[in-house]
């Protein structure tokens, strides 16, 4: 209780229930539901990004710790309970072989990438043979394969399929969900783009971020594809519900007693009166009813109100520190440096790192 009283009070008043929770509530848009599920599993990515940074080192585990945060990805969309180390390191074991196969051939297509972009880049002037249109031929191949990841891995770890039927499923599946590949892609191609103007201080964040928003965001739009083509049709010629839907109900089942989740008037919690001479204190700012609030009421007592007050304390010093050094130094050295005239003085750098 007391664990639970420290970290729900950091973004949480716990002194109101509120209406409860419906059990076949309304299904929000996408759009607010991908917000929504993110912020809620905000902190949550940055451990998934660092263990799955930690578990890629070796560089040839790439496949399998990526089939690993793909499937920590999917239980998130499916909003499903998961404990991330261990279902992560589970997750890592069962689809090791099929997954290191495919994280071979993504490596060999990443160096063919970089080696075609520089090889490319560097002949482009010549005239005599036309590298403009081969440059445009392999870019086209990448992101086919680019947008097959979107599928394969999701593929992976929900599916038992092998795995010429796995790419045959991902080749097809990358140009019918267009609209889910675009904003993906888009995605991936922006970080890229960031990645090449600013190596430096991007690279020092890849530990934390941004490679499990990506993955998320893969898995919010294309998992609904793989639903829809393949798990759905499957259950269907079953005669069976996909368990995975949201709209899943068991109707035909008797029903004992009527879920009101959702309908229920808000309910105040009454502090409990634990008896003894009670000295009331005048009230302030930042104090209420003698006792010390910073951002919500309810604290915790005793341990657990200093811990949480100190965690406050140093996540403020940090994000201070932070944009100080990012927001206010950086563009500073950058504009008054003596660096590469691209770099000096350049409104684009400085308006980055001040946003």
């Amino acid at each position: 209780k007391q664990q639970e009283r420290i970290i729900m009070g950091l973004f949480y008043n716990n002194n109101e229930a509120g209406s409860g929770v419906a059990k076949r509530g309304r299904q929000k848009k996408p759009f607010f539901r991908f917000w929504e599920m993110f912020a809620n599993k905000f902190w949550t990515f940055f451990k998934i990004n660092l263990i799955y940074v930690l578990f890629c080192l070796p560089i040839v585990t790439f496949g399998p710790a990526t089939a690993a945060m793909t499937a920590l990805m999917r239980n998130i969309y499916l909003e499903k309970p998961q404990f991330v180390f261990h279902d992560f390191w589970q997750a890592f074991k069962k689809n090791f072989k099929q997954s290191f196969v495919i994280g071979l051939m993504d490596i060999w297509f990443i160096v063919m990438a970089v080696f075609s972009f520089f090889f490319f880049t560097s002949n482009m002037n010549d005239t005599d043979k036309p590298y403009w249109l081969y440059y445009a031929m392999v870019m086209a191949v990448e992101i086919i394969i680019l947008l097959m990841n979107f599928y394969i891995f999701p593929q992976i770890v929900a599916l038992n399929l092998r795995l010429p039927q796995i790419l045959k499923n991902s080749f097809i599946l990358a140009f019918l969900n267009i609209k889910g590949n675009l904003i993906t892609l888009a995605a991936f191609l922006v970080y890229i783009a960031l990645l090449g103007m600013f190596f430096f201080p991007l690279v020092f964040l890849i530990p934390l971020l941004p490679i499990a928003w990506l993955s998320f965001l893969a898995m919010f739009t294309s998992y609904p594809a793989i639903q829809k083509f393949i798990i759905n049709p499957f259950y269907e010629q079953q005669g069976l519900k996909n368990p995975e839907l949201p709209d899943y109900d068991d109707d035909d089942e008797e029903v004992l007693f009527e879920d009101r989740g959702g309908e229920e008037a808000p309910m105040k919690i009454k502090k409990q009166d634990r008896g003894g001479k009670v000295i009331k204190k005048k009230k302030s700012n930042g104090r209420q009813d003698g006792g010390f609030m910073f951002f919500v009421p309810d604290q915790g007592e005793g341990a657990a109100k200093v811990i949480v007050i100190l965690l406050k304390i140093l996540m403020l010093i940090g994000t201070t520190i932070f944009c100080l050094c990012f927001g206010i130094l950086g563009p500073i050295c950058i504009w008054i440096g003596e660096y590469d005239p691209a770099v000096t003085g350049n409104p684009a750098i400085v308006t980055w790192l001040v946003t």
